[in-house]
């Protein structure tokens, strides 16, 4: 059965509207602030380099908030039934709060053990709670509080692990009742809309961004920025020496039907692209007279996404390729890249539709 012992509410929905807007926008604000704290010490404790010491000291901080503040250890269940009850007084309800939210940063962000989403439960609790008891002080009826507390729950979940659907339905489940249901999905609904808008779909979409993958963006960009250039088929060219006069360089593109030319020195590395025109400016100059002023490049490490981005400001025949050290590899053209775009798009297109 179910760990909460919920009891069933009979209120107007147009009554409780404003109570149900300030739980989205508190809890907005709890959520953020709960994911934000917790990537941040998250970070600081990886830079320390002491994994012991970051242990014991998030132990003994636990220690400390617990034993002044019982309320904020484990899952919380019994803890969340008294906020139902109305058992609590408003000031140590906002005690609870700041004690649950700063043991559960700690203790995730320091490494022991533990996730986000009962602390999530918890802490939406807990702040729908106040609301509740803030409402009774202005005159609305006390069973206003265990809704309160399950829209609550409901709000900070669903912005900590991006599930505003699954929660709203989990809320269904506990309570049995539309009417507790209709409130949450009001208030999830606006408090996802602005976690969203101000931070990110959840805890996790955030940590993936923090790793460079972006899910706002879509599947089609996460594999273009998986794809690398090296991937594709790189053409290879004919080069010259610096040396080289621009009449010779004009006589070789010629022959080879191009419309530009690669410098390099001894070791292969590229020095400078000779557009034809240029060269036929200064037949008797040698190359270095003709270099195109600061000319588009890619490198073999750079992915597909890198690559359109480059060839949507070049101009040209196409894009030297250089691998790590500078060495000419060869050339794409904005077709070639173009092509491999085109590849991915029907290999998301085919698996969207299989």
């Amino acid at each position: 059965g179910s760990p909460y012992e919920i009891m069933p509410v009979d209120f107007l929905m147009h009554e409780t509207i404003p109570l149900l807007l300030i739980v989205a926008l508190a809890s907005a604000g709890t959520a953020i602030v709960f994911m934000s704290s917790l990537l941040k010490v998250v970070a600081w404790s990886g830079r320390q380099g002491n994994e012991l010491a970051i242990i014991l000291l998030s132990a003994t901080l636990m220690a400390v908030i617990g034993t002044l503040v019982p309320e904020v250890f484990g899952l919380g269940s019994d803890t969340i039934n008294l906020f139902f009850a109305n058992a609590f007084l408003l000031d140590y309800l906002m005690i609870i709060l700041i004690a649950k939210l700063c043991a559960s940063v700690l203790c995730l962000g320091m490494g022991l053990f533990g996730g986000v989403f009962s602390p999530a439960i918890f802490l939406g609790a807990c702040l729908g709670s106040i609301v509740g008891v803030v409402a009774t002080y202005l005159g609305y009826d006390p069973s206003i509080v265990p809704l309160m507390t399950v829209v609550g729950m409901a709000c900070v979940a669903s912005s900590v692990v991006g599930a505003p659907i699954a929660i709203v339905l989990i809320v269904f489940e506990l309570t049995q009742s539309y009417q507790y249901a209709v409130a949450a999905i009001f208030s999830v609904a606006i408090c996802s809309l602005i976690s969203t808008r101000l931070y990110g779909y959840s805890y996790f979409d955030r940590q993936l961004l923090l790793r460079g993958f972006n899910l706002k963006l879509g599947r089609e960009y996460l594999i273009l920025d998986q794809l690398k250039v090296d991937g594709l088929d790189i053409r290879p060219v004919e080069s010259f020496s610096a040396d080289a006069l621009c009449s010779e360089i004009v006589t070789s593109l010629r022959d080879l039907g191009n419309t530009e030319a690669y410098v390099t020195d001894h070791e292969q590395k590229l020095l400078g692209v000779v557009s034809l025109t240029n060269a036929l400016r200064y037949p008797n100059e040698q190359a270095a007279a003709a270099f195109i002023e600061a000319p588009s490049i890619l490198e073999l490490k750079f992915s597909l996404r890198d690559a359109m981005e480059v060839a949507r400001s070049f101009i040209g025949e196409a894009i030297p390729v250089l691998d790590e050290r500078g060495v000419l590899c060869g050339c794409l053209s904005e077709g070639d890249i173009l092509g491999g775009v085109l590849s991915v798009q029907e290999e998301v297109k085919s698996y969207e539709r299989n």
